[in-house]
């Protein structure tokens, strides 16, 4: 069973919006304009040149060199993890990224446009290499497959769209909720895709046969969900200020942690291991929560 144990209040100035675990590092993203780089224990390693705008996204390459964050103005800007220098920006125009995702092979980005399309651009020149239109509007998250042959993306109009990576084009769409969808993630072994929306629910859809096999039903909108390593377990959080983690076997909620934060909860994310993960929120808050039974 999980536990919550380190918390740091006031871990930057504003609400976080954006969080992510990757290796021995965790990145955040605050309205405050600032992306910190935190340890595994919470201690703060470093923090950048506050921006005009909020953070709205972050991200850590797998090769653990890079964090690179999104602005509101779609600004998305590279941080070198030794020192955390800002090392370039692109600078896409107004509307054309709100979330960023990376590819497995740390050769691509995509963040999604309010106008409905997937912008992808390439990490080692900066340029942009191709974008897909959805057809739907504003998108709100995008993410790669495992494989990083699929990307996935949602946003405000309830739709799920999933594009092949080779063929650019479109080869699953869904009206997969009746709200905004904030959130969506592949399982670890790309079959299956969770999406969290502000319907209070997280839905799942099979790939492989491309229909919806489950829904999970939360007190509050959704707003963010990660899928541990084995794929045994997620996480969720919501609007309602609570944290929920759920046995994907047997169908049901595990934990609901529902007095951590005051406000609601933006991002959850696990580590590699599966053991910890981390919750950040509105109430400017950062918490950790790590499995007993692993110590």
């Amino acid at each position: 069973m999980f536990k919550p144990t380190k918390r740091i209040e006031g871990a930057h100035d504003e609400g976080i919006w954006a969080v992510k675990w990757k290796g021995e590092h965790i990145c955040s993203g605050s309205l405050d304009g600032t992306v910190k780089l935190w340890r595994q224990n919470l201690s703060l390693s470093a923090t950048s040149s506050p921006k005009k705008l909020g953070i709205t996204s972050v991200s850590i390459l797998n090769n653990l060199s890079m964090v690179i964050s999104c602005c509101q103005d779609s600004t998305i800007e590279f941080h070198d993890i030794s020192d955390f220098n800002s090392t370039q920006m692109i600078r896409p125009g107004l509307l054309e990224a709100w979330t960023i995702s990376v590819s497995p092979d740390d050769s691509l980005i995509a963040g999604g446009s309010q106008a409905g399309a997937i912008n992808v651009w390439s990490l080692q020149d900066k340029n942009k290499v191709a974008s897909f239109e959805t057809g739907n509007n504003f998108i709100t998250d995008t993410a790669f497959s495992p494989a990083g042959d699929k990307i996935a993306a949602v946003g405000v109009d309830g739709m799920l769209n999933i594009f092949d990576m080779q063929g650019t084009k479109c080869i699953f769409q869904s009206e997969a909720h009746a709200l905004p969808v904030r959130c969506v993630r592949f399982s670890a072994d790309g079959k299956l895709v969770y999406t969290a929306s502000a319907d209070r629910h997280v839905n799942v859809f099979d790939l492989t046969h491309q229909v919806a096999v489950n829904s999970f039903s939360h007190s509050g909108m959704t707003l963010s969900v990660d899928i541990s390593p084995d794929n045994r377990h997620f996480i969720s959080s919501c609007s309602d200020h609570s944290v929920h983690l759920w046995d994907i076997g047997m169908q049901r909620c595990m934990q609901s942690f529902d007095t951590q934060h005051s406000d609601q909860v933006w991002g959850v994310s696990f580590n590699e291991a599966g053991d910890k993960f981390v919750s950040v929120g509105d109430d400017s808050s950062m918490q950790l929560y790590e499995n007993s039974s692993s110590k």
